[in-house]
């Protein structure tokens, strides 16, 4: 044979391919050049130097295409490409491929107080978009003062505006001027520390009077002295003799005090005879007292519950039976509203009051009536509450020609009733002493002053009488409960509703 034809593909030519023939002269080749210098022919070119390759196209019939593979990578902002080759010859074809999709990854952006809250979506190629808003959460809690407006929890950033109303970094008291015993003092007036605003106004207090102490002998014969604990006044009085007076009416048996001009005296003994010794030679009124004890150490549980009157003329004791409990003891009350103050009611039979001003009782007629007030603590052992001494105020309800005002009536009682006012919180501490008074005038126009028992209450006690009293709530409630923390603290909260 003088020719051979091969294919493309093939990888060498073996011996058994020549072995029919010496020599070929014609080699027919389907495939190309170079997939011809691909063969491996070994030992046998001596076979072929003498032939002619002949190169038959082996895609005459259509290429017989690879599979697709890719040149370059697609990513999400370039496209790709991808090459295939024909198996039979140099022929290959290219393609574009298309973009990846983005891939993004979300990343929540929270909202603030004052910034809406989002969400961003960012691919690798840093391609990116926003959704998901949140509207701003807005500033919450904190309090405005009267300087400073209020900090937000969250942020602790301030928000707002002030409140002119709230003075939360404290008071001060500025023209304050303490009361002296004969004028009055001023609580100052309280301002805030944070704005220098003036909250309130100070209340003006009532001067206390002197606080005189007990009678001590002068270098004149026959004269005391009492001086003021609190300034320099002093009083100075007449000592009088002494005179014996003696107990003889069933009425007085068992007294071991009685009042002389509302004067206390001490009932003496010599052997069965029982006496007093005082000074007046003057005719005057004696009268003795039944008290309410209830609790001995506690002053404020004792309150007068009868009286009886007597007149002393020429050394004698005269019982007037038709005076027996002139003036009743009815209660005492404080002020709930306004200015802090204090008031005892006082009680007349109707009949009684009646007689006095109508055609008279038992030869008397009635002058005038009222109330005594003082600090407790101005009164020395052995002294009383009494109209002109200097620590003693006093007001009348009832004046001949003048005034009548009647508190209240039962079917039985006329009431009266005074009241003393202008306390700060610190005096509701202190007890007062209050006795009523009342003045009558025999037929010779002569005129007698009586006084009825005498308490003591603190305007704080009351206060505590009637923390019950009123609707939780109501201002009277809180009034009250005002008084009672101030004085006593958190003594009696398990009583206290807010």
């Amino acid at each position: 044979m003088t020719s051979i034809e091969l294919t493309a593909g093939v990888t060498s030519i073996g011996e058994s391919a020549f072995s029919f023939c010496n020599s070929l002269k014609d080699v027919y080749f389907r495939g190309t050049q170079t997939q011809w210098n691909a063969i491996s022919i070994g030992d046998y070119n001596e076979y072929l130097k003498n032939a002619t390759i002949h190169f038959i196209d082996p895609c005459a019939d259509g290429h017989d295409m690879g599979d697709w593979v890719v040149t370059e990578a697609a990513t999400c902002t370039t496209k790709g490409s991808e090459r295939r080759d024909c198996d039979n010859c140099d022929h290959y074809e290219t393609r574009e491929t298309d973009k990846l999709d983005h891939v993004y990854e979300a990343v929540v952006t929270a909202p603030t107080c004052t910034e809406k809250g989002y969400t961003t979506h960012t691919c690798a190629c840093s391609d990116s978009y926003v959704d998901s808003y949140e509207n701003e959460l807005g500033h919450t809690g904190g309090t405005a003062t009267c300087k400073d407006k209020a900090v937000c929890t969250r942020c602790e950033e301030p928000y707002g505006e002030v409140n002119a109303d709230n003075h939360a970094d404290g008071t001060e008291i500025k023209n304050a001027a303490a009361a002296t015993c004969t004028e009055g003092g001023y609580t100052g007036d309280t301002y805030c520390l944070g704005c220098g605003q003036k909250i309130a106004d100070g209340e003006t207090i009532t001067a206390p009077g002197h606080k005189m102490g007990e009678w001590v002998a002068t270098e004149v014969a026959g004269e005391e002295r009492s001086d003021c604990s609190r300034c320099d006044h002093y009083e100075t009085r007449t000592v009088q003799q002494e005179r014996v007076l003696k107990l003889e009416s069933e009425e007085l048996k068992n007294q071991n005090t009685v009042w002389i001009n509302g004067l206390p005296y001490s009932v003496k003994s010599d052997g069965e005879d029982r006496y007093v010794e005082f000074e007046s030679e003057e005719d005057c009124m004696m009268a003795t007292y039944t008290y309410h004890v209830g609790d001995a150490g506690d002053v404020h549980t004792q309150y007068p519950t009868g009286m009886k009157v007597y007149r002393i003329s020429n050394g004698k004791i005269t019982y007037i039976p038709e005076l027996d409990n002139l003036l009743q003891y009815s209660g005492s009350s404080i002020r709930i509203t306004g200015k802090k103050g204090i008031r005892m009611i006082t009680s007349l039979y109707r009949n009684t009051k009646a007689a006095l001003t109508g055609g008279g009782l038992a030869g008397y007629k009635l002058v005038e009536y009222g109330t005594m007030l003082c600090w407790s603590s101005e009164i020395a052992s052995g002294d009383a509450l009494v109209l002109g001494k200097s620590f003693t105020r006093s007001n009348y309800a009832y004046k001949r020609g003048v005034a009548d005002p009647v508190f209240a009536t039962t079917d039985k009682l006329t009431q009266y009733t005074n009241v003393l006012v202008g306390f700060t919180n610190e005096e509701c501490k202190d007890d007062i002493a209050m006795r009523p008074y009342i003045i009558l005038e025999d037929a010779n126009g002569q005129q007698f002053t009586l006084y009825g028992g005498t308490i003591h209450r603190s305007i704080a006690y009351i206060a505590y009488q009637n923390r019950k009293a009123f609707s939780v709530g109501s201002g009277a409630y809180n009034y009250v409960w005002d008084i009672i923390h101030y004085v006593y603290g958190n003594k009696y909260d398990a009583d206290y509703k807010g």
